[in-house]
């Protein structure tokens, strides 16, 4: 049995009401209320809650009505959430095949707790018979924005050095960052938007080194999310409610169906259009160094290393408030640097 086969959870079954089309944006609107003084009655007896960052600060999924709204009832105290708002119009069906059908719904609110910050909720709804109500199924909330601070999604590179930037000989950051591929990079171009001074440091020569290293056939499926033998589908004809998304079999052969966002590094798309499904490792190495080169995020040297355990010697040493080790996802648990020591 796989991880995903174990969790507690399961696909909703049964039908929607006939009106959850026409109804949607006044069903949503009255979860907005629901979010700020949450019960049982408003959960489905298998509900989920992912959060990320916004409400634990960390990443926590948890399982059942009860476990739910006690962590809910817990941090609440601590993040003190609220100002929450159905944005108009988010809400949609999803059905896959003709039983699991539920309403999602999108919100903003605020975490007022410090840091206070502007957080993302998004509900997947389903209608309990038994309550003769709508109840939370999914409940994911998501940490956007720090509030007070700029926009991380937002960076405009200045004429003139930035304020986070960094001088030849500059030994003082805000943070260190360590390892120049995808999350490193995209942890550095998050902290030059919101003008945090860093060092980024990696062990190879230059950025996309890690790719242009690898053998000669290696490819990665960046640009399209190919699904083998399944669609998704707006249906907007006559016959089908546009705020109706389906998500069903096919019998053709997979393609390009769906844009990656994994594919590409912050602020525009790294990969264009105009790059293969499968692009061989050069084609990364070019997309990551242009992109690095376009948003000046390698403002000092590479400090090179052997591996994370051992560096080579190197006569400067730098000094920040923040370590940041960052490694892909299939990579396994990180190591951090032997080296790295707190100051005095």
């Amino acid at each position: 049995m796989t991880v995903l086969e174990s969790l507690p959870c399961s696909l909703p079954t049964g039908t929607l009401p006939a009106d959850a089309f026409a109804t949607a944006d006044t069903i949503g609107a009255e979860f907005a209320s629901k979010l700020s003084t949450l019960s049982t009655a408003s959960l489905a007896k298998d509900a989920i809650w992912r959060d990320m960052f916004a409400v634990t600060g960390s990443l926590r999924t948890f399982y059942g009505a009860d476990a739910c709204l006690d962590k809910w009832q817990h941090y609440v105290g601590r993040a003190q959430p609220g100002s929450f708002n159905y944005k108009p119009g988010s809400g949609k069906v999803v059905a896959i095949g003709p039983t699991a059908t539920w309403l999602e719904c999108s919100y903003t609110f605020q975490a007022e707790a410090k840091p206070k910050r502007d957080c993302l909720a998004i509900l997947s709804l389903v209608y309990d018979n038994e309550k003769g109500a709508w109840v939370i199924w999914v409940a994911r909330t998501v940490l956007d924005q720090l509030s007070g601070h700029p926009n991380v999604d937002q960076y405009d590179v200045p004429e003139k050095k930035a304020e986070g930037a960094a001088d030849q000989d500059q030994t003082e950051f805000e943070c260190v960052v360590i390892g120049a591929g995808q999350a490193g990079l995209s942890v550095a171009g998050r902290l030059a938007a919101m003008g945090v001074s860093y060092v980024l440091l990696e062990r190879n020569k230059a950025v996309g080194d890690n790719w242009r290293s690898r053998y000669e056939s290696t490819k990665r499926k960046f640009s399209y999310l190919t699904i083998a033998c399944m669609k998704l589908t707006w249906r907007l004809n006559s016959t089908h409610h546009p705020r109706v998304m389906y998500v069903g079999s096919c019998s053709s052969s997979p393609g390009r169906v769906l844009t990656s966002p994994e594919a590409h590094l912050p602020f525009d798309r790294t990969f264009p259009d105009s790059y293969p499904d499968y692009l061989p490792k050069n084609d990364l190495a070019t997309g990551y160094s242009d992109w690095a080169k376009k948003y000046n995020i390698v403002r000092t040297p590479l400090l090179f290393h052997q591996s994370w355990t051992s560096y080579l010697p190197c006569a400067t040493e730098y000094l920040a408030r923040h370590l940041t080790a960052v490694r892909s996802m299939a990579s396994g648990q990180p190591i951090v640097a032997t080296r790295c020591r707190p100051r005095g």
